[in-house]
């Protein structure tokens, strides 16, 4: 169960990876400098929580195998 739902962790991860890249690829062309700031402060805080997740469950993994 643990392992499935780091599988998730990792696939959200990649997604937002994906879109993370788009959205600077294309900021330049929007004006509003403040949201694309704020829109890639939240990608870098939730990639860090994915990861975050994803250490945890590996270690409970990990221990549970011991």
């Amino acid at each position: 169960m643990i392992s499935s739902y780091i599988q998730k962790l990792e696939n959200e991860k990649e997604g937002l990876l994906k879109i993370k890249t788009k959205w600077i690829a294309t900021k330049n062309s929007y004006k509003e400098e403040e949201l694309s700031e704020a829109l890639a402060s939240w990608f870098d805080t939730t990639l860090v929580q994915i990861d975050t997740l994803e250490q945890i469950g590996n270690i409970k993994l990990n221990s549970s195998f011991k």
